[in-house]
């Protein structure tokens, strides 16, 4: 055969013989090298790591060590006859770029014997030639110049071969879309492949002159892809074989596409100095971490015209107040109680006290005074509180609290136990609290502790805590109404459901204290298949009292499943609901078409919201999960990005949806926050001015933390831990208005430093941002509780400006496991552990469980193929040898344990096979080396690194099948949307999602701080309050027994005549929807607690 050569002058030719029910598969055969200390050639190691076993084409000279492969098939000539050749060892793989791009891509092997072969067969006329400096002969050209064109593969070897003919093609779109781009001027950029990629293919293909005989194929193609309109995921997942198949061609390999996924060079380090090491901090800041990590501490000195925060100060000696009669609103002093626990708590900490005032001394806020009784409200000092344990920066502060002794198990507190009256400021400002004896600026909140804004009507004369509490049926009622207006959505308790169920308010009864609502009922009732947030507009009606509503919910109306957006797509993470369908006259479904009146439609990201929006800054931001996340609440755009790896911020990059929105600094947080606190702020760096940053978010370094590490105490542990730092001082340079910090549970833990005194890092944090008079409170947050499979647990630090509504805990949108432990943060000085989780009380959607998580993932077996088209993350991370592949397919699938010790112990594993040392904990039943996760639990936490040989930290295996866990199953347990790209190899890409946040969790606070920035969605008018006469509507009993029931639609309706199956009358659509709701599948498998230890 004949081409064409690369000039057009003059034909090359080659023989070309088709290679049919052909393997690919690596050798077993030893790699020589040349041992320089003895200059001989000698044996190393496999090439590679799977001797003799079947690997995919896109292998060869991307994967390690791969620079050959073995074929064996059948050689076909031009006669036709078929001849069986093994180990045809094959080290150029040809792809043909021809005009037409929708036609089977022909693929070619080249033998590495035939550039030899001549040579070989003839060394004496190999010398000559050499001796003579001749070329080759036409002949010896034609034999070195040999192909196999690829035809069928083997049976065995179709499952490496099919998805690697999809690749092969999607190599010659790409390049034909970067020539096309090219050709019109532009860069060529991973957005390329969101935004134009699709809309080219498609025009391509409408312009193809046999449109209809391509059709199939390409129809295929797309099928396969998941017809995906972004194909970002699939570009920088299979980035190695692009850039094989494109690096020759110097002005495809000169795109800034390669410097984003690739090098990762795209983000320019903006300090070509030295990194700074040690934690960066200002003077305020150094004051309350030096006793702790001093060591690791560097303080800036900011510039003069920079005010200072002061710390604390030497107050006032009291007088002695003989005599003294208290009166409403005085702040007095009387004796502690001996033998109460408080008096134990709060001498166990590190704290000092006012000139004068002992610790002997308790305070209060007189409230009423009746019969010489004195009823105060409770004033706390920090060491009261959860700061506890901790150097706090103001002396003489106190906190209101919410803690009184009006209560009738209180001890009466009388005149006569009165010692004097203190000094208190209330709400100072900042040259009055050196002034103060004592000052008071926030309130603090004792049963799920949180220091809160104090407001001039928490300490109004006469004005107790314990009122807050006591509000009557009717004033509870006219806030509800003030709360949610007509066509507000909220979640109701049913009488006798399992889960809260959404509606939309329609009115009030004052009279019964009921309210309206409209039901919506779920589309899963309908379709099996459907979203478990999704709902269909309905005419049932119902009577709800006010004890049964329990909060908003939001739910917005989309045409169709393509038209739904974040968060609505997350399967109800945030009490999201979204619509498509009503309920028709005829019964069935048909499209919803509602009245600007019938509904105020939840939040989207594509309106603009009534205030400014807020402005983040993202420190440690890894990939991005935890940032994105916090923007899909509506009220941030994250404007400045920091981190010190380069791989992770390009991932950030990679989902930018706008690369201009976000300024990434690649470098040392020290470095970058020095800069800050000196004022050399610089646009072209991203580091802004100090009025600029309305939010920072952080998630500092766990690994000092992580209860994996046995060395906590170890000089680069500590240094590690001491970044937490630099969330405060971020906090003390910008002043924004929220902020959040989230790291591992063990922050919280409490260590003896080299002195053996009792520190805490996290009190050390909290004092450090109280002092600075800003809201905190503190809680875990679980990944399943926000609809995301992981048994994740991390500590949330919220923090609000002073004045605004603080953030709070966000609602769970999932239950707990079947199985759960309850924990906090650490021991409060009442006693009880702050901060835990929250275990009372219903949600709107079910358990989310690995198995049903998981379900839309295809079955890959071992996961030997590497290569995955629809979900291109859906490969291991690393892969397995041929031992611990025998290892996992012996471990039981339905056993138990479902672990390496249990297959040991049933004899399902060959002695030869244990690997592991019989020993400690090995031998113990509960040793989770080489386990299962269970399929109606939750997946492990997600690490860094995957560590099957682990004893505690080696659940990785597939709950099915024989493989651990792929990336894409780690992306799903980790909440990653599918359209979001990793870039990186397939370890680095694992690297980024196990130091992520998980995004439900990110999500549910990001709502939660859209709620405080507006204080409410609904205080836009939309439609006026009323109240209504239930007589206007057909009110719907939820107690209804099952017998009236009628068939249920299937699916969404067209007809124009009623259907068989379709409901007749209000009342009888009431019933189907109303008791179908409330049950349960009784068969259902209770799901088992998966809580890493």
């Amino acid at each position: 055969m004949e081409t064409d050569g690369g000039d057009g002058s003059s034909p090359d030719e080659f023989i070309e013989y088709l290679l049919d029910g052909f393997t690919a598969y690596t050798a077993g055969d030893y790699k020589r090298k040349l041992d320089p200390k003895t200059n001989r050639m000698v044996k190393t190691s496999y090439p590679f790591k799977f001797p003799w076993e079947m690997i995919r084409l896109s292998a060869l000279k991307i994967a390690p060590n791969i620079d050959y492969l073995l074929v064996d098939g059948f050689v076909v000539g031009s006669d036709g006859e078929r001849r069986w050749v093994e180990r045809l060892k094959c080290n150029v793989l040809n792809v043909e770029y021809a005009d037409d791009l929708f036609v089977e891509p022909k693929l070619w092997l080249q033998s590495m014997a035939n550039s030899a072969i001549v040579e070989r067969l003839c060394p004496l006329k190999k010398r000559r030639r050499q001796e003579a400096a001749e070329p080759r002969t036409p002949f010896d050209v034609k034999r070195a110049n040999t192909w196999y064109r690829i035809g069928s593969p083997s049976p065995e070897y179709a499952r490496y071969f099919e998805p690697f003919l999809w690749l092969a093609s999607f190599g010659i779109f790409f390049q034909a879309f970067v020539n096309h781009v090219l050709s019109q001027g532009r860069d060529v950029l991973l957005l390329e492949f969101r935004r134009n990629f699709h809309d080219w293919l498609q025009a391509k293909f409408q312009e193809h002159e046999n449109k209809q005989a391509a059709e199939p194929r390409f129809r295929r193609w797309m099928e396969n892809a998941g017809n995906a309109t972004d194909f970002r995921n699939m570009v920088t997942a299979h980035k190695d074989w692009l850039w094989n198949q494109s690096y020759t061609d110097k002005d495809i390999a000169s795109i800034t596409l390669w410097k984003e996924i690739h090098n990762y060079t795209a983000i320019k380090p903006p300090y070509s100095g030295p990194h700074e090491m040690k934690t960066v901090v200002t003077p305020y800041v150094y004051s309350v971490f030096k006793d702790m990590y001093g060591e690791h501490l560097k303080k800036v000195i900011p510039k003069p015209e920079v005010p200072k925060q002061l710390l604390g100060v030497v107050v006032r000696k009291p007088k002695t107040m003989a005599g003294y009669v208290p009166q409403v609103g005085d702040c007095v002093a009387f004796a502690a109680d001996e033998g109460g626990a408080w008096k134990a708590k709060r001498s166990a900490g590190n704290h000092s006290e006012p000139d004068g005032w002992s610790d002997d001394l308790w305070f209060g806020y007189v409230t009423k005074i009746v019969d010489k009784r004195v009823y105060i409200v409770w004033l706390y000092r920090p060491n009261d509180t959860v700061l506890r344990g901790a150097k706090y920066p103001w002396s003489n502060e106190l906190f209101f609290s919410d803690h009184c002794n009006c209560g009738p198990d209180s001890q009466p507190l009388l005149i006569r136990d009165i010692l004097g009256k203190i000094d208190v400021v209330f709400r100072p400002k900042p040259e009055e609290m050196s002034e103060a004896g004592f000052f008071i600026r926030q309130k603090y909140r004792t049963e799920d502790p949180a220091f809160l804004t104090l407001k001039h009507n928490d300490y109004a004369p006469g004005r107790c805590a314990c009122d807050e509490n006591s509000l009557t049926k009717e004033e509870s009622f006219e806030r509800l109404t003030r709360d949610f207006p007509v066509g507000s959505t909220v979640l109701y308790e049913p009488k006798n459901g399992k889960l809260l169920e959404p509606g939309i308010v329609l009115g009030w009864n004052g009279e019964d204290q009921t309210m309206l609502l409209r039901q919506l009922p779920r589309l899963e009732i309908l379709q099996k298949d459907a979203a478990p947030n999704e709902v269909v507009f309905s005419s049932v009606f119902l009577d709800i009292h006010q004890d049964r509503i329990i909060r908003r919910c939001f739910v917005r109306v989309f045409q169709d499943l393509k038209s739904v957006v974040a968060p609505y797509d997350r399967r109800g993470i945030g009490d999201c609901f979204f619509i498509r369908y009503e309920i028709a006259g005829n019964g069935g479904l048909q499209e919803c078409q509602l009245e600007k009146d019938e509904l105020r439609p939840g939040y989207s990201l594509q309106e603009p919201i009534d205030k400014p929006i807020l402005r983040g800054m993202d420190l440690f931001c890894g990939g991005g999960n935890f940032g994105r996340g916090l923007e899909e609440g509506g009220a941030i755009q994250m404007k400045w990005a920091v981190d010190f790896d380069s791989i992770p911020l390009h991932n950030y990059r990679a989902n930018l949806k706008d690369l201009g929105d976000t300024k990434l600094y690649l470098g040392s947080i020290n470095n970058y926050l020095q800069d800050a606190i000196r004022g050399k702020f610089s646009e072209e760096k991203g580091i802004p001015e100090r009025d600029q940053v309305d939010f920072i978010s952080a998630g500092s370094p766990c690994q000092g933390f992580s209860l994996a590490n046995a060395h906590k105490k170890s000089f680069e542990a500590q240094r590690k831990q001491s970044l937490v730092a630099s969330l405060a001082t971020a906090i003390d340079i910008y002043r924004p208005k929220y902020a959040v910090l989230e790291n591992v549970s063990g922050i919280g833990h409490s260590r003896l430093d080299k002195d053996g005194k009792t520190v805490n890092t996290y009190a050390t944090m909290l004092c450090a941002i109280v002092g600075l008079g800003y809201q905190a409170e503190s809680y875990l947050a679980d990944a399943w509780s926000h609809g995301n499979c992981q048994s994740r647990t991390r500590l949330i630090l919220a923090i609000t400006k002073d004045g605004y509504e603080p953030i709070g805990r966000p609602t769970r949108s999932h239950p707990h496991p079947a199985v759960i432990h309850q924990t906090g943060i650490y021991e409060a000085p009442n006693g009880k552990k702050f901060g835990s989780r929250h275990t009372e009380g219903l949600t709107p959607f079910r358990f989310c469980s690995i198995i049903s998580c998981w379900a839309p993932l295809p079955n890959i077996g071992d996961g030997h193929v590497g290569l995955s088209i629809r979900y291109p993350d859906h490969i291991c991370a690393s892969a397995p040898d041929t031992i611990a592949r025998l290892i996992m397919s012996k471990v039981p699938r339905f056993d138990q344990r479902k672990s390496w010790r249990s297959a040991i112990d049933s004899g399902r594993l060959h002695p030869t096979l244990w690997t592991y040392p019989q020993e400690g904990e090995k031998l113990n039943e509960d040793c989770r080396t080489y386990s299962r996760v269970p399929e109606y639990g939750l997946c492990r936490t997600l690490t860094t690194t995957p560590t099957p040989q682990c004893t505690r930290t080696g659940r990785w295996m597939h709950h099915s099948e024989n493989r651990l866990i792929t990336i894409q199953e780690a992306r799903v347990a980790q909440g990653y949307p599918d359209d979001e790209p990793l870039v990186g190899q397939p370890n680095k890409r694992l690297h980024v999602i196990g130091n992520s946040v998980a995004r439900g969790v990110s999500l549910a606070i990001g709502i939660r701080v859209r709620e405080s920035y507006l204080n409410s969605s609904v205080d836009a008018p939309a439609v006026q309050p009323r109240s209504v006469n239930n007589a206007d509507y057909e009110i719907v009993d939820e107690s209804m027994d099952e017998d009236s029931q009628e068939d249920v639609p299937s699916g969404p309706s067209e007809q124009k005549e009623p259907a068989p199956s379709s409901l007749k009358t209000l009342d009888q659509k009431a019933r189907v929807i109303e008791t179908t709701t409330i049950e349960d599948d009784d068969d259902e498998p209770v799901p088992e607690s998966t809580m890493e230890s």
